[in-house]
């Protein structure tokens, strides 16, 4: 389905010189950009989440170099919703995966989440950054 503003096909558009031809293979993802846009969005939402991985480590300070956006959520389906014109793989469960719900967005750089996973996360640290609280699993 398509629709105004892009439609959920919009990111593949984004993505077309990644086979080569414009030059968009050689330009960087930029994860500090996808996590504000993922920031903005989930804003104001009653969406629950937080930051894990490369990205989560990065904005701790630690020595990481993120390629993608690492998220925890509450709710796939309400994340699949908030990011709907950005999809680039649907929200889906998974058998036998580290989390039995996940879904990919792409904004600057792909923003996968997660949810349910089968174990209990530590607490998570909340570290200020461009004016957002992001909370963050230490070590994840």
């Amino acid at each position: 389905m398509v629709r105004g503003g892009g439609g959920r096909f919009a990111p593949f558009r984004s993505l077309r010189g990644l086979a080569g031809g414009d030059g968009a293979a050689e330009r960087p993802a930029r994860p500090e950009d996808a996590l504000e846009a993922f920031l903005a969005r989930a804003a104001g939402t009653p969406l629950r989440w937080w930051l894990y991985g490369s990205a989560a480590r990065a904005l701790r300070g630690e020595s990481a170099d993120p390629g993608d956006i690492d998220v925890h959520v509450d709710d796939a389906l309400l994340a699949g919703r908030i990011f709907d014109d950005l999809l680039v793989t649907p929200v889906e469960r998974m058998e036998g995966w580290v989390a039995p719900w996940t879904g990919r967005a792409f904004d600057h750089a792909i923003i996968e989440w997660t949810a349910d996973p089968p174990f209990r996360p530590p607490a998570p640290e909340v570290v200020r950054w461009r004016g957002y609280e992001v909370p963050v699993v230490a070590g994840g």
